[in-house]
């Protein structure tokens, strides 16, 4: 009976709108995160600009779909949390609705017989997934969860195809298809997921020839075509065929051409995704990443992998629904992170980089249960670890929403806290990058602070804001003190340890300006800056500790000021 009362809940808009209010409640203590790095740049862009120039804006990329939800966004929403997080979550709990069905759909097609809790559980992970967390807190992150939409609902309206047919059905993906070009370069795999999905179904033995026949013909080849088009489209309005994917590492896609260097890129990501590196201690992590890099572990790895491959391949045929299902899904895996692979892999920080396993967390969440549902034969055992395996990357969630609440309110504070936008010139000592591997603001050359105190709060100030240098916050309470050398000289330190100065993503180097010159010492842990003239009459010199700023007293030579 409470299963059959149950089963009316996991119907369509009922599921979806489960998963919104619980996803919902979730990253609405984290609503205020997120308004940073590439958020405030691209929120001037868009009040610097006109519609026509913000959505068609030069990149190295067709993005104009992206710009256009950016721009709409951007006119709705402004710098008000709420709504952000409303609408993100709301695109979230769509895509997870739409795993359940699609995962429905392929096992009603082959047959499997896996119990549709099975599936519920498989988008429950994805829903409340660490993988989800940078999409969803990231306010620039709108194109990875529309993206992902628009590829699972190619998926879904495929799975309709090959079971009964339809030109509707080609028209749609064919459309979708192209509207999925102006926005994220996911849209890549969409025909490699064609091909794999309709060659495994047929050489599975649950299409017929005509059938598969019809899916390469109708399916697959407009959608090479459409790409065709999008790379001339590419070269043809940005002289150059490759889009903006590895842009951030430099080296691009040549790179992936040596196999050593895709080995090393799968394990990496395998390690983020399933083994949860991010949460190791830093040791641990240097030494994955030095292992991951050793050409012993890249040969073995090779090796297991291609043959594991091989073997799956040539049993295929003559293993059971289950077991193909799961060889396809690892296999939709692996194409899902291919489009990753050129970007950069963020070794040390909490979560940055989690988009780039978005799409792919779906396939390996289901491969992971419904292997360890043919695995494990006793029942409440298997329900014990599964629901073990629920738990414990819901509560990496829940730690994560925390620490990007707790770096939201340092960011959040700190603006809220400056009370002198009417100074002349302002001079801040030290300005927090990160909370544990969370964003904040940092130190950048453009004056990070003064333009996120403008966008995010509407604070103008009079004159100038010097941002020195930053660091990497430990704790919420961390921040530096002061000693005032001589009228024209301050030494600045950390009043914790375990910490050195940055500007930007590296650690600080010696630099100077028009106004004063900045000398790091050998450790890291201190400077010293210089003023090239007697500081003029209104210059405020502050320096952060948690969420306060603090005035140092240029009187007040020799004394450490706290």
């Amino acid at each position: 009976m409470i299963l059959k009362q149950f089963d009316k809940w996991i119907k369509p808009l009922p599921l979806f709108f489960i998963f919104w209010v619980i996803t919902a409640g979730i990253y609405l203590l984290a609503a205020k995160g997120g308004f940073v790095r590439d958020y405030p740049f691209f929120l001037q862009q868009y009040q610097d600009s006109g519609f026509t120039q913000f959505v068609f804006s030069p990149e190295q990329s067709l993005y104009y779909g992206v710009n256009l939800v950016h721009y709409i966004f951007f006119s709705v929403f402004g710098v008000h949390p709420i709504p952000w997080i409303l609408t993100f979550t709301a695109l979230h709990s769509l895509n997870a609705m739409m795993v359940q069905r699609i995962l429905l759909q392929y096992d009603q097609l082959i047959k499997a017989n896996h119990s549709k809790y099975s599936y519920l559980l498989i988008s429950l992970l994805f829903l409340l997934g660490p993988m989800a967390t940078e999409p969803l807190v990231w306010k620039v992150c709108s194109h990875y969860l529309l993206s992902v939409y628009f590829i699972l609902q190619i998926l879904r309206w495929l799975f309709t195809y090959l079971e009964r047919g339809g030109k509707k059905y080609i028209w749609a993906i064919c459309i979708l298809f192209y509207i999925a070009t102006f926005f994220l370069e996911i849209f890549y795999t969409v025909p490699l997921f064609v091909c794999i999905i309709s060659t495994s179904l047929w050489y599975g033995g649950h299409l017929s020839k005509q059938q598969y026949r019809s899916a390469l013909r109708n399916i697959l080849l407009p959608s090479v075509l459409i790409m065709l088009l999008y790379f001339a489209a590419l070269k043809l309005l940005l002289g150059s065929f490759a889009a903006r994917v590895g842009a951030d590492e430099g080296s691009g896609m040549l790179s992936l051409l040596r196999p050593g260097n895709l080995v090393e890129k799968y394990s990496l990501y395998m390690g983020r995704v399933i083994g949860m590196d991010y949460l190791w201690p830093q040791w641990a992590r240097d030494r994955w990443l030095q292992w991951a890099a050793s050409p012993v572990y890249i040969i073995v790895m090779g090796i297991l992998v291609i043959g594991a491959l091989l073997f799956g391949a040539y049993r295929f045929k003559k293993a059971n629904p289950r077991v193909q299902m799961n060889f396809s899904l690892f296999l939709l895996y692996l194409v899902s992170l291919a489009v990753a692979l050129p970007m950069y892999f963020y070794p040390s920080f909490l979560y940055e980089g989690f988009r780039y396993y978005y799409l792919g967390s779906i396939f390996i969440y289901a491969w992971i249960v419904l292997a360890l549902v043919q695995l494990i034969r006793k029942k409440i055992v298997r329900q014990v670890v599964l629901i073990l395996y629920f738990l414990g990357n819901t509560a990496v969630t829940l730690y994560l929403v925390r620490e990007v609440r707790s770096a939201a309110a340092v960011q959040w504070g700190l603006l809220r806290n400056y009370k002198w936008k009417d100074a002349p010139k302002v001079v801040l000592l030290s300005i927090p990058n990160y909370l544990n591997g969370v964003s904040i603001m940092g130190r950048y050359e453009f004056g990070n602070f003064q333009r996120n105190l403008r966008l995010l709060t509407q604070v103008s100030q009079k004159g100038r804001i010097y941002d020195v240098a930053g660091f990497n916050m430990l704790s919420r309470y961390d921040g530096a003190h002061v000693v005032v050398i001589d009228p024209q000289t301050i030494r600045v330190l950390f009043n914790q340890s375990g910490n050195w100065w940055w500007d930007a993503y590296i650690g600080a180097s010696d630099y100077e300006n028009e106004l004063y010159q900045f000398d790091v010492e050998p450790d890291g842990r201190s400077y010293t800056l210089s003023f090239r003239q007697p500081l003029s009459p209104g210059t405020v010199l502050l320096y952060s500790v948690g969420q306060d700023w603090h005035v140092v007293d240029m009187k007040n030579i020799g004394g450490e000021q706290w």
